[in-house]
C-alpha cells in the first residue's frame, strides 16, 4: 500500500509538471508529438490529434515531445525534416524554417522560455492549490498545552513554573502558538491565568489551584516569547527516516529516561544532552510501552550516532527526532483566508527551501545528510500517510515545491539550464553555438547522473545501517 501511495504521489506531481510544458506549448501553438508519464511496460496510449498519450508502469519520470525542424544538406542542397523534439535534446536554434510555425523553435526566445518555465510554474501553483485545500476542509495542528515550564527575565516577575495561560486579551488560548498569535505589540496585554502545582509528597499527589489577571506592557513579541519554555515531556514525537535515532531503532512513543547517563525528564534535557554530547556516540535509556496485552514494557540503552548538520548551526549535532506534541486540533478556514494563508504558507515554504539550499552551497559537507532519492521519499510518504489526508496533502505541496525549485537550477538539461540558454539569446540576438550547447549538455548529464547515483546512495547506506 505505501508503495502504490509512494507512486502515485510521485505520478501525479509528474503529471502536473509535463502538464505545464503541454499546454504553455500548446497556447503558444506548438504541435506536440508525444505526452508520456513513466517508464518501463507501456500500460496504455493513444493518439488523438497528432499527439501520442502513453502511460507507463513506473510513473517516475516523463516528457513533452513539440514538434522541431532539422535542416540536413546533401550535395549542397538543402531540405527539411520534421521529427519531434523533447525539452532534454539539443537543438540548433539557428537552423529554422520560417515555414513551419508549429515548431518549438520557430517560437520567439521568451516564448520557448515560458515554455519551459510552465513545468516548474505548475508545480508551484499546484502546491499552493493543495495548501490552499488543506487550510479550507480543514488543517490538523498539533501543538504543546499553554504552560510555563519556565520564564527568564524581565517577565518572571509575571508568571511562575505551572502557569497555564487561558485567555490573552480576552481571547481563548488553546495551544501554545496561541501565546505568540495573540500577544500585541506596544499595548497593555491582559493574561488570565491559572496556575496547576503538582507537588510530589511521598507516594500522595496534592494539586493546588490559583488563578490571576495580570497585565503586562509588551514591546516586542517575539522577545517576550523567547523567554517563555513550554512544558515538555522526554517522549519522542515523529522520528525521520534514515536519521540515526531511526536507524538505531528509537520509535514514536518511546520515552528518553537518560542520555549518557544524565537523567532527561523533560525536552530540553533530551536537545541539550544530544546538542551538548561529546565523543561519537550517544547512549540513550529507553522506556518503551507495551504494544499488546501479550507483551512487557521495557526499559533498555540504545548507542545512537549523531550526525552534524551544518544547516542548523556550526557543531549542530542530530538524531532526526522531535518532542511528542501532547494537543491534536482541527481547524476551517473560510475561502478568502485559505487563499490568503495558502499564498503566504506557499511564499514560506519556497523561502525556505531557498535558504537551505544556499547553506547546502556554503557548506557541500552536509549535502550526505540532507539529499534523499525514491527511497526515503516512500519511507517519508508512509509516515505521512498515518496522519491523515491534509497531512498528506501538505507532503504533497512541499515536494512539488522542492521540484519546481530542482528543475529551475541553472543546469543544462534541467528547465533551469534550458531558460538561461534562451535568456542569453535574448540579450545577445543569437543562440548559445550549437558545440558549445553541446558541451555544457553533456556537463548537465554528467551532474545529473552524479546526483541521482548520490541520491540512491544516500538512500540505500541509510537503509543498510538500519539496525
Amino acid at each position: 500500500m505505501n508503495i502504490l501511495m509512494t507512486l502515485i504521489v510521485l505520478g501525479i506531481l509528474i503529471f502536473v509538471h509535463e502538464l505545464g510544458h503541454f499546454l504553455v506549448a500548446r497556447h503558444f501553438k506548438v504541435h506536440i508529438d508525444a505526452f508520456s508519464i513513466g517508464f518501463g511496460p507501456k500500460i496504455f496510449s493513444f493518439t488523438k490529434n497528432g499527439t501520442l498519450y502513453k502511460l507507463s508502469l513506473i510513473p517516475i519520470g516523463g516528457f513533452v515531445k513539440m514538434k522541431e525542424d532539422e535542416i540536413e544538406t546533401s550535395n549542397n542542397d538543402i531540405k527539411e525534416v520534421e521529427k519531434p523534439i523533447s525539452l532534454e535534446e539539443n537543438f540548433d536554434i539557428n537552423k529554422i524554417s520560417s515555414t513551419n510555425n508549429s515548431s518549438f523553435q520557430s517560437k520567439k526566445w521568451w516564448e520557448r522560455a515560458l515554455i519551459v518555465f510552465g513545468g516548474p510554474a505548475f508545480n508551484l501553483l499546484f502546491a499552493m492549490l493543495l495548501i490552499f485545500i488543506t487550510f479550507f476542509i480543514g488543517r490538523t495542528y498539533s501543538d504543546l498545552s499553554p504552560i510555563i515550564s519556565s520564564v527568564e527575565y524581565p517577565y518572571n516577575e509575571y508568571f511562575q513554573q505551572g502557569d497555564r495561560i487561558k485567555e490573552i486579551n480576552n481571547n481563548e488560548i488553546r495551544s501554545w502558538m496561541d501565546i505568540y498569535s495573540n500577544v500585541e505589540e506596544g499595548i497593555e496585554n491582559v493574561f488570565n491565568i491559572e496556575n496547576n502545582i503538582l507537588k510530589i509528597l511521598g507516594e500522595q499527589d496534592s494539586l493546588t489551584i490559583s488563578k490571576s489577571v495580570i497585565s503586562i506592557f509588551i514591546d516586542d513579541r517575539i522577545e517576550f516569547f523567547n523567554t517563555l519554555l513550554p512544558l515538555t515531556t522526554n517522549i519522542v514525537g515523529d522520528v525521520t527516516p534514515g536519521m540515526p535515532a531511526w536507524r538505531a531503532g528509537i520509535r514514536t512513543g518511546d520515552r528518553i529516561l537518560m542520555i549518557n547517563g544524565v537523567e532527561t525528564q523533560t525536552w530540553n534535557d533530551v536537545r541539550n544532552g544530544i546538542m551538548n554530547s561529546v565523543g561519537e556516540a550517544v547512549v540513550m535509556t529507553i522506556y518503551r510501552e507495551p504494544e499488546s496485552s501479550q507483551t512487557n514494557e521495557s526499559t533498555f540503552d540504545l548507542t545512537v550516532y549523531p550526525e552534524i548538520n551544518p544547516l542548523l548551526g556550526e557543531n549542530a549535532r542530530v538524531i532526526g527526532i522531535t518532542q511528542h506534541l501532547d494537543l491534536t486540533f482541527s481547524e476551517k478556514y473560510s475561502f478568502f483566508e485559505s487563499i490568503k494563508y495558502g499564498v503566504f504558507s506557499t511564499i514560506s515554504i519556497v523561502s525556505m527551501n531557498y535558504h537551505a539550499l544556499f547553506k547546502l552551497a556554503q557548506n557541500p559537507s552536509a549535502f550526505k545528510n540532507n539529499v534523499g532519492g525514491p527511497i526515503m521519499v516512500y519511507y517519508m510518504t508512509a509516515q505521512t500517510t498515518q496522519r491523515g489526508f491534509t497531512e498528506m496533502l501538505f507532503f504533497m505541496a512541499a515536494i512539488s515545491i522542492l521540484l519546481m525549485i530542482m528543475n529551475l537550477l541553472p543546469i543544462p538539461v534541467f528547465d533551469g539550464g534550458h531558460i538561461m540558454f534562451f535568456l542569453y539569446e535574448g540579450i545577445v540576438g543569437k543562440p548559445i553555438p550549437l558545440k558549445f550547447q553541446i558541451v555544457l549538455q553533456q556537463i548537465g548529464i554528467l551532474i545529473l547522473v552524479t546526483l541521482m547515483i548520490f541520491a540512491f546512495y544516500s538512500d540505500i547506506s541509510r537503509m543498510w545501517f538500519l539496525n
